[in-house]
């Protein structure tokens, strides 16, 4: 009776590994794919839009100080302009800046804080919108 009772819970407690495992290696991956995504077809249009009026700004840098200020009110959430190689992203972000993309920077749940990045057209500036606080 013991050694059925052992083998049982073996059976069982290999069966609850393998679905931890499995959870950890195929479906929490996916999950942080979705929310990414969510989270930057969110936030995007307003950064990209942010980002236009900047660049529609050029190089008056005191106007460009003043509509990042009304943005920051007007959103919740601090802008500012940085340049690119003040910036330390993956290489699949900078290339995704290159192409005119907003590009989320997110370590993952609880893991820092979230920025969102968009290059300025024509120059060597990012536009930073964050930290950004991620509630769910």
């Amino acid at each position: 009776m013991d050694r059925l009772f052992l083998r049982v819970f073996l059976k069982l407690f290999a069966c609850l590994l393998l679905a931890a495992i499995l959870t950890r290696v195929l479906i929490i991956p996916r999950v942080n794919e979705y929310v990414v995504r969510n989270i930057e077809n969110t936030l995007a249009p307003q950064v990209a839009l942010a980002a236009e009026l900047l660049t529609e700004q050029g190089a008056r840098r005191h106007d460009a100080d003043a509509v990042l200020e009304r943005l920051s009110q007007r959103i919740g959430t601090p802008f500012a302009l940085l340049p690119s190689s003040d910036v330390h992203l993956e290489a699949g972000a900078l290339e995704r800046l290159d192409r005119g993309e907003v590009v989320l920077a997110w370590r993952g749940q609880f893991k820092g804080p979230t920025f969102f990045f968009a290059r300025l057209a024509g120059t060597e500036q990012l536009l930073r919108l964050g930290p950004v606080k991620i509630e769910h």
